[in-house]
């Protein structure tokens, strides 16, 4: 199987304040990865509340618009971090697809080969997957879903750009139950989960400002 093998590292206790930041520059090695970034995001890019029946050009603005939130997010120095969900980073070795067990939908362009159950955190199950490259046509994507009853919040980006492309999900103070909120939310915040280094998911809550409301 080729999925990708993380070796992550020690589970980083619970702290205030944002985990490590990674943020796109325009120069060197960081000006690959934003031209790489923008010809995904322009083709390739998955995003789970792209309505299928779209033309090409407002799929893609409501894909750069999720990229756009999820940077802005993950990037805030305001941000707190709530706590992090050790990986055990054993990636490739968790579900055999197909299963008969249910399994969440991933907005992903390949074909998806593995997929995790993290628990459920603040009233929302957290999931995590990646799937094949397609040879010529897509590489390997890693995802991320969170969903409650019926809701659901998702994003896929490629492996390789997985830290740099914010592969974090939120949902606002209004999706969160009364009893599963953080003593610290108010109304107008956002409860996000990103996927950032290869040994945990971070839980975050984001400042009233850091993202405009866009649900």
């Amino acid at each position: 199987m080729d999925a990708e093998q993380l070796t992550p590292p020690a589970p980083t206790p619970a702290r205030r304040g944002g985990p490590r930041r990674r943020l796109l520059v325009a120069g060197g090695a960081g000006l690959a990865i934003v031209v790489a970034l923008a010809v995904w995001v322009s083709g390739l890019g998955s995003d789970a509340e792209t309505p299928p029946d779209e033309d090409a050009a407002e799929s893609a603005g409501v894909v750069d618009a999720a990229a756009a939130e999820a940077q802005a997010l993950a990037g805030d120095p305001r941000a707190v971090e709530l706590l992090r969900i050790p990986l055990d980073g054993s990636f490739g070795n968790y579900v055999s697809l197909p299963a008969s067990s249910y399994l969440p939908q991933f907005p992903a362009k390949g074909p998806v080969d593995w997929v995790s159950a993290l628990g459920e955190y603040h009233g929302w199950d957290v999931w995590i997957g990646s799937a094949r490259a397609v040879s010529g046509v897509v590489q390997r994507e890693h995802c991320i879903l969170i969903e409650r009853g019926a809701a659901s919040r998702s994003r896929c980006v490629p492996a390789a750009l997985r830290e740099d492309a914010a592969l974090l999900v939120s949902v606002p103070y209004a999706l969160v139950a009364p009893d599963e909120r953080p003593a610290a939310m108010l109304e107008g915040h956002r409860l996000a989960f990103w996927w950032g280094d290869g040994g945990s998911v971070a839980v975050l809550l984001a400042d009233p400002e850091a993202v405009p409301a866009s649900d």
